[in-house]
C-alpha cells in the first residue's frame, strides 16, 4: 500500500510510492543527485586514491556526488586540457546501473555536437567504472537561475540551443529522459551544453533493445518527467524530452514549476502571449498533441523572438561593461589625487597663486570623478539580483552623497553594497566571490579623512594617495563580484 494515499502498489514501485504521490512529493529518483537511497554509505574516493587508479590524469578537485557516483575535475597532461572524471559508485558496479553507465558513454560518444558534452574515454579502473568527459567551465542553468531569474529575452536565446541539441540526439535515436536545469550547462561564453545522458533510451532499428530497468521502473526527475514516464516507463520516446523542455521553459520564464492547474506564462510575467501556445503545447499530457520535433519549438521560438539563430552560434568575445566604468573612474580619481602633490609643494614654496590654481583644477576633476564613482557604484548595485538588493537600501547607489559629502551616508552606502555581495557569496560558496566588508569600512574611513585631515599641510597628498589606493582595491573587488554575477546571463545575450 502507498504510505501516502493508501493505493495498492506493484512490487517494483519506485521508492515505495505510487506515481501520483511520487510527483507530488518531489522525491528524487535513483538517478537524481539528491537521492538518499543511492548516496547512503557512499564516500567518494579521495584525490590521492584516484591518482593511484588514474596515473595518466592529474586529479585536481572534487566537484560533487550524484545518484550514480561522483565527479572530479582533472587534467590530461599529455593533451594539456581539463576534463571531468565521472566515476560509478562501487555498490552498483555489478548491477544494471553499471551497464547503464557504459551505455551513457556509448550514447554520448555518438553525439558529436557543440551543444552536447563530449565523451573522451570510458572504462574500468580497479572496481570503478569511469567516464572522462569534456570539462565545462561554467554554471548549470539552475545555478544561473538562483543567482537572479533569467529574463524572458535570455530564455528565448537558451531554448533554441537546447532544441538544437535535442533534435540532433533524437535524429541519432537517443532520448535523454532527464532534461532539467541541472543537466543544462553554460560555459564561460554563455553557450549551452547538455550533459548526463546516463539514462538515455536508445530507440530505432539498430538500438540495443535490452532493458536494464524493470517494466515499472521510473527513471528521471519527478517534476520534469512526462506523464508517460510515470505511467508506462517502458514506452517512452523522444516526445518525453519535449515535455521536459516545456517544464524548463516555463520555469525560466516564470521562476515556477507548472504544477497542478498552472497559469500560462503571460499571466505570470510580461511575455509575448504567443509563447503561451509554445509552452502549453510542449506540456500537453497526451504526447500526440505535443510538438513532435524539437526543431518545431526552435522555429516557433525564433519566429517570436524575431532573431533566427544559425545552427552553430559563434559567440563573440564577452565584454564586461562595468570594467569600462571602473577604468575611467579610477583614472579621474587618481588624476585629482596626484594634482594635490604640486599644490602642496607650491604651498611650501609660498606660491599661493600656483597652489590655488592646482586646487581649483583638482576640485573640477574631483567633481567629474564623483559622477563616474556614483555611476560605478550604481551599476555594481544593479548587478545584484533583487533578493540581495533587499539587504542593500537604494541609498547605497544614490548620488546625493556626492555633493552633500555625508560621511555617514557614504559609510552606510559602501558597507551595505558589500553586505549584498557577501549575502550572495554565502549562498554560492563554490564561486570565487570576494568579501568586501573590510575594504568597505576602510574606504569609508579614508574618505572621511580625505575631507578632514587632508587639509593639514603635509598630509594632503599622503591621505589622497592612500585614499586612491583603497579606492582602487575596493572597487576592483566590487567590479570583480559584479562581473562574476552578470557574466553567465550577459554572455547569453551577447
Amino acid at each position: 500500500m502507498c504510505p501516502s494515499c493508501g493505493k495498492m502498489l506493484p512490487p517494483d514501485a519506485p521508492l515505495g510510492l505510487c506515481p501520483q504521490c511520487l510527483i507530488q512529493s518531489g522525491f528524487n529518483t535513483a538517478t537524481d543527485p539528491g537521492s538518499q537511497s543511492m548516496q547512503s554509505g557512499f564516500e567518494p574516493p579521495s584525490l590521492e586514491e584516484l591518482s593511484k587508479l588514474f596515473p595518466h590524469l592529474e586529479i585536481l578537485e572534487f566537484l560533487g556526488r550524484g545518484g550514480m557516483g561522483a565527479v572530479y575535475k582533472a587534467r590530461q597532461p599529455r593533451l594539456d586540457r581539463f576534463v571531468a572524471l565521472k566515476i560509478l559508485r562501487p555498490a552498483v558496479s555489478g548491477s544494471g546501473f553499471a551497464e547503464r553507465f557504459n551505455r551513457e558513454a556509448r550514447a554520448l560518444a555518438r553525439l558529436n555536437h557543440p551543444r552536447i558534452v563530449t565523451v573522451h574515454d570510458f572504462g574500468v579502473a580497479g572496481d570503478l567504472h569511469y567516464l572522462v568527459m569534456e570539462y565545462v567551465d561554467g554554471p548549470n542553468l539552475r545555478q544561473t537561475e538562483r543567482s537572479g531569474r533569467l529574463t524572458p529575452e535570455q530564455a528565448l536565446r537558451i531554448v533554441p540551443q537546447i532544441c538544437e541539441a535535442l533534435q540532433f540526439a533524437h535524429d541519432q535515436g537517443i532520448v535523454h529522459r532527464d532534461i532539467k536545469p541541472e543537466n543544462i550547462l553554460l560555459d564561460k561564453d554563455g553557450r549551452i551544453k547538455i550533459t548526463d545522458f546516463g539514462i538515455a533510451k536508445l530507440v530505432g532499428v539498430n538500438a540495443d533493445r535490452s532493458s536494464l530497468t524493470g517494466a515499472r521502473d521510473v527513471v528521471g526527475t519527478p517534476h520534469y518527467m512526462a506523464p508517460e514516464q510515470i505511467e508506462n516507463p517502458s514506452d517512452v520516446d523522444h516526445r518525453a524530452d519535449i515535455y521536459s523542455l516545456g517544464v524548463v521553459f516555463y520555469e525560466m520564464l516564470t521562476g515556477e514549476l507548472p504544477l497542478g492547474r498552472f497559469a500560462p506564462p503571460s499571466k505570470r510575467v510580461e511575455v509575448d502571449v504567443r509563447l503561451d501556445e509554445v509552452v502549453l503545447r510542449s506540456l500537453e499530457k497526451e504526447r500526440d498533441r505535443r510538438y513532435q520535433q524539437a526543431a518545431q519549438i526552435k522555429t516557433h521560438v525564433e519566429t517570436i523572438s524575431g532573431s533566427p539563430q544559425p545552427s552553430i552560434v559563434q559567440t563573440p568575445p564577452y565584454r564586461e561593461p562595468i570594467t569600462y566604468i571602473y577604468i575611467p573612474a579610477l583614472a579621474l580619481y587618481g588624476a585629482q589625487a596626484l594634482m594635490l602633490v604640486p599644490a602642496e609643494l607650491a604651498i611650501f614654496r609660498e606660491d599661493l597663486n600656483a597652489a590655488f590654481g592646482w586646487i581649483v583644477l583638482n576640485l573640477m576633476v574631483l567633481m567629474v570623478s564623483y559622477i563616474t564613482w556614483g555611476v560605478l557604484h550604481y551599476e555594481c548595485w544593479k548587478a545584484l539580483p533583487e533578493r540581495y538588493r533587499a539587504t542593500t537600501p537604494g541609498r547605497a547607489a544614490g548620488f546625493l552623497f556626492i555633493p552633500l559629502f555625508n560621511f555617514v551616508w557614504v559609510f552606510i552606502s559602501m558597507t551595505k553594497l558589500a553586505k549584498g555581495f557577501n549575502a550572495w557569496r554565502a549562498d554560492f560558496p563554490e564561486l570565487p566571490v570576494r568579501n568586501m566588508s573590510a575594504l568597505a569600512v576602510t574606504k569609508a574611513i579614508t574618505f572621511v579623512c580625505y575631507w578632514t585631515l587632508a587639509w593639514i599641510p603635509g598630509l594632503v597628498s599622503a591621505v589622497a594617495l592612500a585614499d586612491l589606493l583603497v579606492f582602487a582595491l575596493y572597487y576592483r573587488g566590487i567590479v570583480f563580484n559584479a562581473n562574476l554575477m552578470i557574466r553567465p546571463r550577459k554572455a547569453i545575450t551577447t
